[in-house]
């Protein structure tokens, strides 16, 4: 084996491993990433589930306004009759 030989077969190893070297990085990299979107996408889906809950909620509230500002209007005529009774008194 010539010197040029040894030269080219040593570069080339050389190149091998820091390539090989460098994949590992980038698959050890690739594996943070996707652990990372998967948390984020259980986040993603925990936050839809809190939203749907707090839309049922406010849906149940806004029914329990209306039907409190029903009886106020049912009962407004019969407090201001009661009120012009206890003010004739």
């Amino acid at each position: 084996m010539t010197e040029l030989e040894r030269t080219l077969k040593n570069t080339l190893l050389t190149l091998e491993r820091e390539l090989s070297a460098t994949q590992k990085a980038h698959a050890t990299s690739l594996v943070n990433h996707q652990r990372s979107l998967e948390s984020h996408a259980q986040a993603i889906q925990q936050l839809q589930e809190n939203i749907g809950q707090l839309q049922a909620e406010q849906q149940e509230s806004a029914r329990h306004l209306q039907r409190l500002s029903d009886i106020h209007a049912n009962l407004e005529p019969l407090l201001s009759r009661l009120n012009a009774l206890l003010n004739a008194k």
